[in-house]
Protein backbone atom coordinates (compact mmCIF):
# COMPACT_ATOMS: atom_id res chain seq x y z
CA UNK A 1 0.00 0.00 0.00
CA UNK A 2 1.22 3.68 -0.96
CA UNK A 3 2.41 5.68 1.84
CA UNK A 4 3.27 9.22 2.51
CA UNK A 5 5.56 11.18 5.20
CA UNK A 6 3.27 13.90 7.18
CA UNK A 7 5.69 16.50 8.28
CA UNK A 8 3.33 17.59 11.23
CA UNK A 9 3.12 14.57 13.49
CA UNK A 10 6.36 13.05 11.78
CA UNK A 11 4.88 9.86 10.87
CA UNK A 12 4.44 7.45 7.50
CA UNK A 13 1.04 6.57 6.82
CA UNK A 14 -0.99 5.44 3.97
CA UNK A 15 -2.48 7.50 1.06
CA UNK A 16 -6.21 6.77 2.71
CA UNK A 17 -5.32 9.02 5.84
CA UNK A 18 -4.80 12.01 3.52
CA UNK A 19 -6.82 14.75 2.11
CA UNK A 20 -6.75 14.76 -1.93
CA UNK A 21 -5.88 18.17 -3.36
CA UNK A 22 -5.65 18.37 -7.28
CA UNK A 23 -3.37 21.16 -7.02
CA UNK A 24 -0.75 18.97 -5.16
CA UNK A 25 1.83 17.15 -7.73
CA UNK A 26 1.12 13.70 -5.79
CA UNK A 27 -2.63 14.78 -6.05
CA UNK A 28 -2.90 15.00 -1.94
CA UNK A 29 -2.49 17.30 0.94
CA UNK A 30 0.68 18.44 2.47
CA UNK A 31 -0.51 16.56 6.04
CA UNK A 32 -2.33 13.81 7.61
CA UNK A 33 -6.31 13.89 8.00
CA UNK A 34 -5.80 14.35 11.83
CA UNK A 35 -2.93 17.09 11.33
CA UNK A 36 -5.13 18.77 9.02
CA UNK A 37 -7.75 18.93 11.27
CA UNK A 38 -5.80 20.48 13.76
CA UNK A 39 -5.16 23.32 11.87
CA UNK A 40 -7.90 24.08 10.52
CA UNK A 41 -9.84 24.15 13.75
CA UNK A 42 -6.82 26.34 15.19
CA UNK A 43 -7.49 28.68 12.20
CA UNK A 44 -11.32 28.68 12.81
CA UNK A 45 -10.82 29.89 16.62
CA UNK A 46 -8.43 32.23 15.60
CA UNK A 47 -10.38 33.96 13.05
CA UNK A 48 -13.19 33.75 15.49
CA UNK A 49 -11.30 35.48 18.40
CA UNK A 50 -10.31 38.40 15.99
CA UNK A 51 -13.88 38.99 14.74
CA UNK A 52 -14.45 38.80 18.55
CA UNK A 53 -11.86 41.17 19.14
CA UNK A 54 -13.20 43.84 16.87
CA UNK A 55 -16.34 43.78 17.49
CA UNK A 56 -15.74 44.25 21.15
CA UNK A 57 -13.90 47.57 20.31
CA UNK A 58 -16.82 48.75 17.91
CA UNK A 59 -19.40 47.99 20.67
CA UNK A 60 -17.08 49.94 23.50
CA UNK A 61 -16.78 52.93 21.03
CA UNK A 62 -20.48 53.13 21.14
CA UNK A 63 -21.19 52.16 17.54
CA UNK A 64 -23.85 49.53 18.18
CA UNK A 65 -26.96 50.43 16.26
CA UNK A 66 -29.75 51.89 18.50
CA UNK A 67 -32.63 50.09 16.08
CA UNK A 68 -32.49 47.19 14.27
CA UNK A 69 -34.91 45.49 11.44
CA UNK A 70 -34.95 41.57 12.60
CA UNK A 71 -35.65 39.60 9.20
CA UNK A 72 -37.85 37.14 10.74
CA UNK A 73 -40.69 39.79 12.03
CA UNK A 74 -39.78 42.47 9.34
CA UNK A 75 -40.21 45.07 12.42
CA UNK A 76 -37.70 47.94 13.56
CA UNK A 77 -37.03 47.44 17.11
CA UNK A 78 -34.57 48.64 19.54
CA UNK A 79 -31.24 47.62 20.72
CA UNK A 80 -32.68 46.09 24.43
CA UNK A 81 -35.00 43.83 21.92
CA UNK A 82 -31.62 42.26 20.67
CA UNK A 83 -29.34 39.58 22.29
CA UNK A 84 -25.48 41.38 21.95
CA UNK A 85 -23.56 39.30 19.73
CA UNK A 86 -19.52 39.51 19.13
CA UNK A 87 -19.53 37.60 16.17
CA UNK A 88 -21.91 40.28 14.38
CA UNK A 89 -20.49 43.75 12.92
CA UNK A 90 -23.67 45.36 14.78
CA UNK A 91 -22.62 43.71 18.02
CA UNK A 92 -26.24 42.99 17.95
CA UNK A 93 -27.75 39.20 16.96
CA UNK A 94 -29.33 38.57 13.82
CA UNK A 95 -33.31 38.12 15.47
CA UNK A 96 -34.86 39.51 18.20
CA UNK A 97 -34.69 38.20 21.10
CA UNK A 98 -38.96 37.13 20.46
CA UNK A 99 -37.91 35.39 17.22
CA UNK A 100 -35.14 33.65 18.19
CA UNK A 101 -36.66 31.95 21.49
CA UNK A 102 -39.85 31.01 18.96
CA UNK A 103 -36.82 29.53 16.29
CA UNK A 104 -35.52 27.53 19.43
CA UNK A 105 -38.93 25.95 20.71
CA UNK A 106 -39.68 24.60 17.19
CA UNK A 107 -36.26 23.54 16.46
CA UNK A 108 -36.41 21.31 19.26
CA UNK A 109 -39.80 19.77 19.41
CA UNK A 110 -39.14 18.94 15.72
CA UNK A 111 -35.77 16.98 16.63
CA UNK A 112 -37.70 15.07 19.43
CA UNK A 113 -40.22 14.46 17.42
CA UNK A 114 -37.87 12.88 14.68
CA UNK A 115 -36.15 10.73 17.14
CA UNK A 116 -39.03 10.26 19.61
CA UNK A 117 -39.83 6.78 17.78
CA UNK A 118 -35.86 5.64 18.07
CA UNK A 119 -35.78 6.06 22.11
CA UNK A 120 -39.11 4.34 22.35
CA UNK A 121 -37.45 0.86 23.32
CA UNK A 122 -33.94 1.50 24.31
CA UNK A 123 -32.02 -1.61 24.89
CA UNK A 124 -28.66 -2.11 26.40
CA UNK A 125 -25.71 -1.56 24.34
CA UNK A 126 -22.19 -0.01 24.33
CA UNK A 127 -20.98 3.39 23.82
CA UNK A 128 -18.43 5.79 23.40
CA UNK A 129 -17.80 8.66 26.25
CA UNK A 130 -16.76 11.36 24.18
CA UNK A 131 -14.47 12.65 26.95
CA UNK A 132 -12.63 9.78 28.45
CA UNK A 133 -13.06 8.10 25.54
CA UNK A 134 -13.99 4.80 26.65
CA UNK A 135 -16.47 2.40 25.84
CA UNK A 136 -19.12 1.65 28.59
CA UNK A 137 -22.58 0.08 28.92
CA UNK A 138 -25.28 2.46 28.09
CA UNK A 139 -26.62 2.03 31.76
CA UNK A 140 -23.57 4.56 32.37
CA UNK A 141 -25.12 7.47 30.37
CA UNK A 142 -27.78 9.36 30.68
CA UNK A 143 -31.11 9.20 28.91
CA UNK A 144 -31.84 12.24 25.96
CA UNK A 145 -34.60 11.82 23.97
CA UNK A 146 -33.48 15.03 21.49
CA UNK A 147 -30.13 12.93 20.12
CA UNK A 148 -30.16 9.28 18.07
CA UNK A 149 -29.12 7.32 19.85
CA UNK A 150 -31.40 8.03 22.64
CA UNK A 151 -28.23 8.35 25.22
CA UNK A 152 -25.79 11.59 26.15
CA UNK A 153 -22.63 11.54 24.76
CA UNK A 154 -20.91 11.79 27.95
CA UNK A 155 -20.67 9.45 30.61
CA UNK A 156 -22.54 9.69 33.85
CA UNK A 157 -18.78 10.21 36.05
CA UNK A 158 -17.47 12.57 33.05
CA UNK A 159 -20.43 15.09 33.57
CA UNK A 160 -20.00 15.33 36.97
CA UNK A 161 -16.12 15.96 37.21
CA UNK A 162 -16.68 18.22 34.25
CA UNK A 163 -19.60 20.19 36.33
CA UNK A 164 -17.07 19.97 39.56
CA UNK A 165 -14.27 21.35 37.30
CA UNK A 166 -16.56 24.40 36.17
CA UNK A 167 -18.34 24.79 39.39
CA UNK A 168 -15.54 24.73 42.09
CA UNK A 169 -12.15 24.89 39.99
CA UNK A 170 -11.53 21.22 41.31
CA UNK A 171 -10.25 17.71 39.97
CA UNK A 172 -10.55 14.16 40.32
CA UNK A 173 -6.95 14.00 41.74
CA UNK A 174 -7.75 17.08 44.29
CA UNK A 175 -11.27 14.91 45.60
CA UNK A 176 -9.00 11.78 45.76
CA UNK A 177 -6.73 13.29 47.86
CA UNK A 178 -9.65 14.86 50.25
CA UNK A 179 -11.77 11.84 50.42
CA UNK A 180 -8.29 10.53 51.78
CA UNK A 181 -7.38 13.25 54.17
CA UNK A 182 -11.07 12.50 55.88
CA UNK A 183 -11.00 8.64 56.09
CA UNK A 184 -13.67 8.52 53.34
CA UNK A 185 -16.08 9.42 56.16
CA UNK A 186 -18.58 12.67 56.29
CA UNK A 187 -16.71 14.88 58.40
CA UNK A 188 -19.94 15.87 60.44
CA UNK A 189 -21.95 12.42 60.31
CA UNK A 190 -18.98 10.65 60.64
CA UNK A 191 -20.78 7.96 58.32
CA UNK A 192 -18.62 6.64 55.10
CA UNK A 193 -19.12 8.48 52.14
CA UNK A 194 -18.72 5.66 49.12
CA UNK A 195 -19.73 7.04 46.27
CA UNK A 196 -22.47 9.62 47.26
CA UNK A 197 -20.85 12.83 48.15
CA UNK A 198 -21.84 16.29 47.95
CA UNK A 199 -18.91 19.27 47.70
CA UNK A 200 -19.53 21.66 50.20
CA UNK A 201 -18.25 24.85 49.65
CA UNK A 202 -18.70 28.96 50.87
CA UNK A 203 -21.39 30.45 49.00
CA UNK A 204 -19.23 33.86 49.33
CA UNK A 205 -15.48 33.35 48.63
CA UNK A 206 -16.60 29.84 46.53
CA UNK A 207 -13.88 27.85 48.31
CA UNK A 208 -14.19 24.30 48.68
CA UNK A 209 -14.60 23.39 52.84
CA UNK A 210 -14.89 19.34 53.03
CA UNK A 211 -16.94 16.94 51.17
CA UNK A 212 -20.15 16.07 53.01
CA UNK A 213 -23.32 13.51 52.54
CA UNK A 214 -26.15 14.97 50.77
CA UNK A 215 -28.28 15.38 54.11
CA UNK A 216 -25.62 17.14 56.35
CA UNK A 217 -24.97 19.22 52.99
CA UNK A 218 -28.48 20.12 52.80
CA UNK A 219 -28.66 20.95 56.62
CA UNK A 220 -25.75 23.28 56.58
CA UNK A 221 -27.77 25.03 53.38
CA UNK A 222 -31.34 25.24 54.93
CA UNK A 223 -29.62 26.99 57.92
CA UNK A 224 -27.87 29.73 55.65
CA UNK A 225 -24.43 28.18 56.76
CA UNK A 226 -24.93 30.18 59.80
CA UNK A 227 -23.06 28.76 62.94
CA UNK A 228 -25.40 30.87 65.38
CA UNK A 229 -28.37 28.99 63.86
CA UNK A 230 -26.70 25.61 64.03
CA UNK A 231 -26.23 26.06 67.31
CA UNK A 232 -29.45 27.16 68.44
CA UNK A 233 -30.53 24.06 66.36
CA UNK A 234 -28.49 22.50 68.49
CA UNK A 235 -29.91 24.04 72.21
CA UNK A 236 -33.08 23.57 71.13
CA UNK A 237 -32.65 19.28 70.25
CA UNK A 238 -30.94 19.56 73.85
CA UNK A 239 -33.20 21.69 76.64
CA UNK A 240 -36.50 21.62 74.81
CA UNK A 241 -37.76 18.66 74.27
CA UNK A 242 -36.68 17.35 78.09
CA UNK A 243 -38.80 20.32 79.37
CA UNK A 244 -41.77 19.08 77.73
CA UNK A 245 -41.46 15.57 78.27
CA UNK A 246 -44.84 14.55 80.06
CA UNK A 247 -46.82 17.65 79.50
CA UNK A 248 -50.30 17.76 77.36
CA UNK A 249 -50.10 20.86 75.37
Amino acid sequence: MLSKFCPKCKLSKSVDNFWKQTRTKNGLYFCCRECGAKILKDRFHKNKEKIKERNFERIKSGLTPKTKICPKCKEVKSANQFRQSLYDKSGLSSYCKKCEQARAIISSSLHKEKNKSKNQNLVERTLRCSICKQLKSSHLFYKCRSEKNGYSYTCKACIVIRNRSNNYGITSDFVDTLISYQNGKCPICNKLLGNKFVVDHDHITNKVRALLCRKCNCALGLLNDSPALLRSAASYLEQVPLSLQGSTL
